[in-house]
């Protein structure tokens, strides 16, 4: 099938770019669903999408990218605004989608298709609401291992040789690259806590690691681990730094909470107590709004804090408690996914092959004295 593919692709070397812009919009507009949904313990499935005023939407009403374009980003049944991220995360979707397909080999791309959505899923929810659902980070690292084995040139294991050998290597790959992952990551959180005495990263960070290296190797973990950092450092710094030479707001994702565990787990135990009463009134009060009320699901930490996101058609996340919005500062929580995620994408659309030598020299020139490089 994919030597077809690589055929028809030559034959029309526009036709399958366009197809799969199109794929991958449809599947942002899919995902916009699952980062409102799915930390609200709501299914992604059922009900249909619907306004904020419980109107269905009709699916020419819901193209993506197009709908927001020619409906000036209003409902036409109610005429209220929804917000412009909407398309923005169908735009992205797509054009990460077509740079996989436009920069990797055939087998990889489609390996990426399902990589990429579960990062921008994961990046969008995490800035949200401050917490990574298990349904991304654990059923993305399970994904993950199992295309490893499914597509073995995604470790790069293509060739001649018989495909169960190179299976069994690929996934094998897979799997040390989500236990690499995981692992550093969570040595290097269990020291930062010890040292700042401070809980410094969630466990949903962790996991999300592994679901990474299941999908680039324990060369990507490496590589998202401390290329995100990076990423992050050369951001936010610069940000909070602006913001205090200038005075301007500069929001800032999370919550105002005090330092340490006390006060993490006092601001997750109030707001677990908000949701749980806002949902007992929506049963007892029945259906006002359109649409239907569902118990909150737990979901990992990812950083110090965590945050409820508002009902359409604004989402609003990242309120301090006296109802302003953070700025980026000492006690603001920031999330450390989106920057994982950013690295891990980093890598496996055009870092691969330089990182990829770049480690296979260092471990050369580590393990030669020791007679351990081969």
């Amino acid at each position: 099938m994919f030597d077809y593919i690589e055929e028809v692709d030559a034959l029309v070397p526009w036709f399958f770019p366009v197809v799969v812009f199109v794929f991958g919009a449809c599947w942002g507009s899919f995902l916009n669903v699952v980062i409102y949904r799915l930390p609200a313990g709501k299914s992604v499935v059922r009900p249909g999408s619907h306004c904020a005023c419980g109107q269905p939407i009709a699916w020419y009403n819901n193209l993506p990218i197009l709908s927001w374009c020619l409906l000036g980003g209003k409902a036409r049944c109610c005429g209220q605004k929804f917000s412009v991220r909407y398309p923005c995360v169908e735009l992205l979707t797509a054009l990460l989608f077509l740079a996989a397909w436009m920069l990797l080999p055939v087998q990889v791309a489609v390996a990426g298709f399902v990589f990429i959505a579960l990062l921008v899923a994961a990046t969008f929810i995490d800035l949200d609401t401050m917490t990574l659902p298990d349904q991304i980070t654990v059923g993305g690292c399970i994904v993950g291992v199992l295309l490893s084995f499914a597509l073995p040139e995604l470790h790069g294991f293509g060739g001649d040789e018989p495909f169960l050998l190179r299976a069994m290597r690929s996934g094998i790959m897979g799997m040390m690259g989500a236990a690499v992952g995981s692992g550093v990551i969570l040595w290097i959180a269990l020291s930062a806590e010890t040292v700042l005495r401070k809980e410094a990263m969630g466990f949903g960070d962790v996991i999300l690691m592994g679901c990474i290296g299941a999908f680039c190797g324990w060369q990507g973990a490496l590589f998202a681990i401390f290329g995100g950092a990076l990423l992050g450092t050369v951001v936010v710094i610069p940000l909070m730094i602006l913001q205090k030479l200038f005075g301007f707001a500069v929001p800032g994702p999370g919550k105002v909470v005090k330092a340490g565990k006390e006060g993490v787990s006092a601001a997750l135990d109030k707001e677990e107590a908000e949701a749980r009463s806002k949902a007992a009134t929506e049963e007892k009060g029945g259906e006002k709004t359109g649409t239907s009320a569902a118990p909150v699901q737990p979901a990992t930490t990812s950083s110090t804090a965590s945050a409820t996101s508002a009902d359409r058609p604004e989402a609003v996340a990242g309120l301090a408690e006296d109802g302003e919005q953070p700025q980026l500062g000492m006690g603001v929580a920031i999330p450390f996914g989106p920057w994982l995620a950013l690295g891990g994408l980093v890598y496996f659309l055009i870092m691969r092959g330089p990182t990829d030598a770049y480690l296979d020299t260092l471990t050369t020139i580590i393990f030669s004295p020791l007679g351990l490089a081969q």
